[in-house]
Order: C-alpha cells, then sequence, then structure tokens
C-alpha cells in the first residue's frame, strides 16, 4: 500500500517518491463561487482513503475521476462535482457518469457556465426530497443540524448522504451529511441542495451563499442544473490551508475567536458570577489593552524587562 508521509517543514502530506511516478492528477475547483471540489485523477483504490484524510476540510469534498466515470468520496450522488468533472472534460458536449446515478448523464460546456442533464426521478413528501444518492430536509428557518440527524435520515431512506436545504432571505443555506465519511459541512454552494429547493418551492434560479445562482430546469424524468465553474491552483489549496468559496468572510485573527450568541450567553453568565465572587473577596476590576507589543512580553523593553516573568 502506498503512503503519504509528511514533510517537516510545511507540515503537509505530501507522497513519497513511489507515489509521485503515478500519473495521478489532482484538480480543485469551485461551483457558483463555493463548494471548493476535489477531483482526482487515476487515483488507486487503495489510496483513497488516505487523500479523503488529506485533504477533507480543506475543501468540501473529494472525488475520483476514471475517464468518463466520477466516484465521489461516498459513493453518493454530488450534483456540484458532477458538474466540475463535466467542465474539465475535452468535449464541449457528451456523456458522463457519476455515483448514485447507474445511467448516462448528458452535459454540456460553454464559456460562461456546465449544464448537465439528469435522468432522474425524485420524490417529494412533504419538506422531504429524494435524489438518487442523496435526499434534503428543506427548511424555511433555522433548524438544530446534527449529524446525528442526518445519519438517522441516511438510515431511514437508505442513503450514502443526506442534507438540510435553508432557504429564506431569498438565499439557499445547505448542510450535507456524507455517511462513509462521517463528514457534515455548512456548504458554500450545492447543486442537490438546489434541486431540493426547486422541487420544494418552484424557484428554478437559486441564490447560493456566495451571492451567485445556480439555474435548475426541471422537465418530465428530466433535470438539467447549470452554474458557473472554476479552476483554481491546488497551490492555493497546500499552502493557504481551507478553499471554500471566492467570497469567504474576513477570519479571526489566529488565537481569537468568535461566540454565537448561545455560547456568548453562557460565558457572560459565567463572568459575571466569577466576577462577583472576586469582588466579595476585595478584589478590584482591571482592563488591560487586548493586544499588546510583543516587546512587552519579550523582555525587549528595558524599564519593563521583568514584567513578564
Amino acid at each position: 500500500m502506498q503512503e503519504l508521509s509528511r514533510n517537516k517543514k510545511s507540515g503537509i502530506f505530501e507522497p513519497i517518491k513511489e507515489y509521485m511516478k503515478t500519473n495521478m492528477q489532482i484538480k480543485t475547483f469551485l461551483i457558483a463561487g463555493g463548494n471548493s471540489t476535489l477531483l482526482v485523477q487515476n487515483c488507486e483504490k487503495n489510496t483513497r482513503k488516505q487523500l479523503i484524510s488529506q485533504y477533507l476540510g480543506k475543501v468540501e469534498q473529494v472525488g475520483f475521476m476514471q475517464g468518463n466515470r466520477l466516484e465521489m468520496m461516498g459513493s453518493e450522488l454530488c450534483i456540484n462535482g458532477t458538474i466540475a468533472f463535466a467542465s474539465q472534460l475535452s468535449e464541449k458536449k457528451g456523456e458522463l457518469f457519476t455515483s448514485g446515478i447507474g445511467t448516462a448523464i448528458k452535459y454540456f460546456n460553454t464559456d460562461a457556465q456546465t449544464t448537465i442533464e439528469l435522468p432522474i426521478t425524485t420524490t417529494l413528501d412533504k419538506n422531504i426530497v429524494l435524489l438518487p444518492g442523496i435526499g434534503f430536509l428543506c427548511e424555511t428557518k433555522d433548524i438544530n443540524i446534527t449529524k446525528e440527524l442526518l445519519l438517522n435520515f441516511c438510515q431511514l431512506y437508505d442513503l450514502p448522504a443526506f442534507g438540510v436545504a435553508i432557504y429564506k432571505d431569498n438565499q439557499l443555506t445547505p448542510y450535507v451529511y456524507v455517511k462513509k465519511t462521517d463528514s457534515l459541512f455548512k456548504e458554500t454552494a450545492c447543486g442537490s441542495g438546489s434541486i431540493a429547493i426547486c422541487l420544494f418551492t418552484g424557484l428554478q434560479q437559486i441564490r447560493q451563499p456566495t451571492g451567485e445562482y445556480i439555474s435548475v430546469r426541471i422537465e418530465e424524468n428530466t433535470i438539467a442544473i447549470s452554474a458557473q465553474v472554476k479552476e483554481v491552483k491546488n497551490y492555493d489549496i497546500l499552502q493557504k490551508g481551507t478553499i471554500m468559496s471566492t467570497k469567504q468572510l474576513p477570519q479571526p485573527l489566529k488565537g481569537f475567536r468568535d461566540f454565537l450568541p448561545d455560547e456568548a450567553r453562557k460565558r457572560r453568565w459565567l463572568k459575571e458570577k466569577i466576577t462577583k465572587v472576586f469582588e466579595l473577596w476585595g478584589f478590584d476590576p482591571l482592563e488591560t489593552p487586548t493586544l499588546e507589543p510583543l516587546e512587552l512580553f519579550s523582555g525587549q523593553i528595558p524599564e519593563r524587562r521583568d514584567f513578564w516573568r
């Protein structure tokens, strides 16, 4: 079995020399500005688990290409993965195969976007949408989403993946759980979630978390879905870390955290309790800047040299 070794200097896993000798190719795509997708060409099955472990989290999903076939990391149907796969095929139009669907899928590439036509039937039961290879719970308000919840849906409907598609304020917020990899992502764009919302609401232009749109057209036994695809340099993934979308929110500084309302309220309650106890014992409050010059703590300010010891 071929192995991956960690580069001690960069901290990144890299293939050992024998692994490099294969003709494996890695490409990374953004679909509708987000949903970062890593597609690997000519990857042996006994190394796929390692590659998934290596890259998942830096990207939202991983798939494996062989000729005109795509196999996603959990053998699920992945619409955006399939669109990305179709976008890099040499022909402007043709047929391909993807996991979750047993029949051929037609694809069409233009300079502006890629379209795939899925010869599938769907099931809509109240707010549950079932596609071959994946299902969705559709909501118009926020709900508590856990792996346990979506695993139960996977088991209930015998599907390899299940998600939640929340559509409010004219925008989709998608979550997808893949059973095989036990992974849950709040995705930055979602093709299958867009299909679910189209079936649930009747909308055909689905605004993604990135602000871009995925188009869905439903006909009898066929679903056509279109999106813009952008290939990004693998250097961005390997050296710069996580890439989820072209419109990422500013990230907190290293060592700092954001606290959402529920956790913030708990922290405030705890701080108030601690403050009261300290005050009962005669302590006075003291506030210092959140950020201080490095020199203050490295002993480079002569008159404050012992401050940090």
